[in-house]
């Protein structure tokens, strides 16, 4: 680019001399358009000097488990090489007391955000994805170091991350979703194009009034229909692409009432502090790599439910339909939802009758705070 911009200004100065060679506006024109050349070659560069990755060895892991994978593999490796957890309860408490520390000390938050991290789909509906529970925080303090905060002390436990703050103007910016340029012929990449088993932090908190351009309002839909359907779409100009993914969502809002901007969430937990949020102190390296193990355990393994407490489980849910307040179809699939992330956050993966208690708990501590609002 600096010699273009040499050649560029030797081109002009010729022409001020009245040198034949290069004299003239087609000279300047020539001169000009390499220079833009490098400059796009600069920002674009041909895929064959783009850096890659060749690898001689490679091993499958899942989403999360590569975070704490061993050095030196098993070649065929079993869920014993891992090694057992001891007192999974006490990891589960310690966690929960992780991610209190950034949430005010407010526990409740704390179950509902651990359940969301654990969620992954393990059923696809054409209109259902079955295993997701997005959790929607509100009347988070505006303007506070609360979102960085828990984006850190998730990303402690989470191999991967992605605090998102929104903003009428980022929002404006530019498209959120993945859009191929033509010009250049690359899929240009954007802030939702997650890989799969992140944890978003949506944070709602820095939003001000203002007005939404086409963009900005494609930009919402995109976010409601990732935290809904857990879908993103591809924009290629001719036609639009909906692609599958499995992305974990917290939205952090202010409002205390109503819906937030990012709607088609499972929970909604009004916070309460007991004390400002602060930044989780750091672990020591032995129990980092614990908790670590023990969230990818939680959010790889599969659940079962006995006979018995499937039982039990359907006869509460009958008497939850005939009820004053006839729970709805997806209210079941919430519960049964949270109770199941309740069992493997606990390290266990048979749902019982116990965790489908906790689970009705936390439900009735939300929606009576719900009702407080």
């Amino acid at each position: 680019a600096a010699a273009a911009a040499a050649a560029t200004m030797a081109a002009a100065a010729a022409a001020v001399n009245g040198d034949p060679a290069t004299s003239g506006a087609a000279g300047l024109a020539a001169a000009f358009a390499d220079f833009m050349m490098d400059e796009d070659r600069a920002h674009n560069p041909p895929t064959s000097v783009v850096p890659r990755f060749h690898a001689f060895i490679a091993r499958t892991s899942s989403a999360r488990n590569f975070a704490v994978l061993p050095e030196r593999p098993n070649p065929r490796p079993t869920h014993a090489d891992e090694g057992a957890i001891e007192d999974p309860a006490e990891i589960r408490t310690a966690v929960i007391q992780h991610l209190a520390v950034p949430l005010g000390g407010d526990v409740l938050a704390a179950e509902y955000v651990l359940a969301a991290i654990v969620s992954r789909i393990h059923t696809r509906t054409d209109s259902l994805a079955l295993g997701k529970l997005s959790v929607t925080l509100m009347g988070v303090p505006e303007g506070g170091d609360l979102p960085r905060n828990l984006a850190a002390a998730i990303a402690d436990i989470a191999p991967c991350v992605a605090h998102l703050p929104l903003s009428i103007a980022g929002l404006n910016a530019r498209s959120w979703t993945p859009k191929k340029d033509y010009g250049v012929n690359r899929l240009r990449s954007g802030p939702l194009q997650l890989a799969p088993g992140t944890v978003a932090v949506l944070d709602e908190t820095a939003l001000t009034s203002g007005q939404l351009r086409e963009t900005g309002v494609r930009n919402v839909q995109a976010l409601k229909q990732l935290v809904q359907l857990q879908e993103l779409e591809y924009d290629f100009q001719y036609h639009q692409m909906r692609v599958p993914v499995d992305v974990a969502v917290v939205v952090l809002t202010s409002a205390k009432q109503g819906d937030s901007v990012v709607q088609g969430g499972e929970c909604r937990v009004p916070l309460r502090m007991v004390k400002d949020t602060g930044v989780a102190e750091p672990m020591d390296p032995v129990m980092a790599r614990t908790m670590r193990r023990f969230m990818a355990r939680a959010w790889g393994s599969d659940h079962s439910i006995s006979e018995k407490a499937g039982k039990e489980i359907e006869s509460e849910m009958v008497a939850a339909r005939q009820g004053e307040r006839k729970a709805t179809e997806l209210e079941f699939h919430r519960w049964l939802t949270i109770a199941r992330l309740c069992a493997l956050s606990s390290g266990e993966t048979d749902l019982t009758v116990k965790h489908w208690k906790h689970a009705m708990e936390c439900e009735r501590k939300a929606e009576e705070r719900l009702r407080l609002m």
